[in-house]
């Protein structure tokens, strides 16, 4: 039982939500996190995409690393792509939530 703790099966380790905060988003990046994520020991993520999205966003992003990535854009589908494949090639589970992120408040 002490080598099952320590080692988990894959089908038992945690998974985390990811966040895709609007324009700041690599390719490296992406890679890097997943990297991070399965030397962590996590089995998987849902990525969230935010910021772009909700419009208008109630603080601003500063400084985007690449301004030409929105949602749901050519570019931003191939980072998720990208992201899949990197989390395959890791033996990592993906998965994409579908929402908004947080609402603007007044």
């Amino acid at each position: 039982m002490a080598a099952r703790f320590e080692h988990p099966p894959a089908e038992t380790r945690p998974w985390v939500y990811w966040f895709w905060m609007g324009s700041t988003i690599t390719s490296n990046g992406i890679t890097g996190d997943l990297q991070a994520l399965q030397e962590a020991g996590f089995g998987g993520n849902v990525m969230c995409s935010m910021a772009d999205i909700c419009s208008p966003w109630p603080a601003p992003i500063g400084n985007p690393t690449t301004p030409d990535i929105v949602a749901f854009s050519d570019n931003w589908w191939s980072l998720v792509r990208h992201a899949a494949q990197e989390s395959h090639r890791l033996g990592s589970e993906f998965g994409v939530g579908n929402g908004a992120g947080l609402p603007r408040l007044k």
